[in-house]
């Protein structure tokens, strides 16, 4: 049986800088993969570079309970971090 090393991140919440961070760190751990377990950008932060760094990374990211509030409530029902995060996001981020 092979060992397989994963790395699991979650409640990022828009943080792009501790991101980076985080994925620097992943990338000296020699990881076979990374789990994302959700709230990706809910915050008053930098949601719109998070969400590149996500993309571009290809990671395997769950939907938290705030990334499911972006998707199914309407703007004027958010909350005002996922509305500040909902505004700096594309189409394609929040799907």
């Amino acid at each position: 049986m092979q060992n397989v090393k994963i790395a699991i991140i979650a409640d990022i919440h828009g943080n792009a800088s501790a991101l980076t961070a985080v994925l620097a760190d992943i990338a000296m751990q020699n990881v076979d993969d990374i789990l994302n377990l959700g709230d990706h950008f809910s915050g008053p932060l930098d949601a719109r570079s998070t969400a590149g760094q996500l993309i571009d990374s290809g990671m395997i990211s769950i939907a938290g309970n705030h990334d499911r509030q972006l998707i199914e409530l309407a703007p004027g029902n958010m909350g005002a971090s996922d509305k500040f995060a909902y505004d700096q996001l594309s189409t394609r981020a929040i799907d």
